[in-house]
């Protein structure tokens, strides 16, 4: 594989171009060029794709993150994923799809679902955050709708992106909100912690997405607890239990008797005060 400097004309071109492609979801994708690939991350998380030049031809394969678990939807613009034929560990299976383009119109295609699938999983993969909720279809639909908006400027795209993962800007102010502990159960464990929207994504706006406030930090069972509406907090941060959860269930969660490590601001309250309508008493 030749480097970007020694490749045809027309493949250094469809580097080029998806990396400005990129460049108008996520303003700080950076390229790093090494003898055989072209790195594609953004600083202070891993790489999220590698672009190969294929000789004198006018075409590049990009081999990218994403979970095999996880089906990925064909994008638009004559793109193609192709998933490696063996899977088994290291490299092959941090970047197990590929992609080969040579128009304008695969490129955009292309940087468009590398945003979508590869990208947030760069993200979780750099800070050691649970990859667990990747694999909930409403992510990506999410995201693609965030990329899709064309009335939205980069900055606050990529903002929004971050934040329907859990991280960027949001995650980190919520995480300093909360001293960077369980706001419930102190713990600090960070692999086990993830910020989770008081007001879900789908029913808030895009400031209230970003809005550190919406925000409380939970280990992974309180988050989905919370999410599914068995759990939730009164004004004063006592924890408010459903009793479609049984008293054992309750043991097992270690749910009784807790409360928020200190009391809501009257901005969280009122995100709270939201979320208790979807409680399921």
């Amino acid at each position: 594989m030749p480097h970007h400097s020694k490749a045809s004309s027309g493949s250094q071109h469809c580097c080029d171009k998806l990396l400005d492609s990129l460049r108008l979801l996520l303003p700080n994708v950076t390229r790093f060029q090494s003898q055989e690939t072209c790195a594609l991350y953004v600083p202070g998380m891993n790489r999220f794709a590698h672009v190969y030049h294929r000789g004198k031809e006018a075409v590049v394969r990009v081999y990218f993150r994403g979970e095999i678990s996880v089906p990925i939807s064909e994008p638009t613009g004559s793109v193609v994923i192709q998933r490696r034929e063996k899977v088994e560990k290291g490299w092959d299976k941090e970047f197990p799809f590929f992609a080969s383009i040579s128009t304008d119109e695969s490129v955009s295609a292309l940087a468009k679902l590398l945003v979508a699938v590869a990208y947030p999983l760069s993200e979780k993969k750099r800070k050691g955050f649970p990859t667990s909720e990747l694999a909930d279809s409403t992510l990506v639909a999410d995201i693609k709708t965030i990329i899709s908006d064309k009335t939205a400027d980069p900055t606050t795209v990529q903002a929004l992106v971050n934040a329907r993962v859990g991280q960027g800007k949001f995650g980190l102010a919520v995480r300093e909100l909360w001293n960077y502990r369980c706001s419930v159960t102190g713990s600090s464990t960070k692999v086990a912690l993830e910020a989770s929207h008081i007001k879900s994504w789908a029913d808030s706006n895009d400031a209230q997405r970003l809005d550190p406030n919406n925000g409380l930090l939970l280990t992974a069972n309180l988050h989905k607890l919370f999410d599914a509406g068995l759990i939730s907090f009164d004004d004063s941060g006592k924890m408010l239990v459903s009793s479609k959860l049984s008293e054992s269930e309750q043991e097992i969660f270690g749910l009784i008797g807790k409360k928020l490590s200190k009391k809501p601001s009257v901005e969280t309250a009122n995100y709270l005060s939201y979320h208790r309508t979807k409680f399921l008493e």
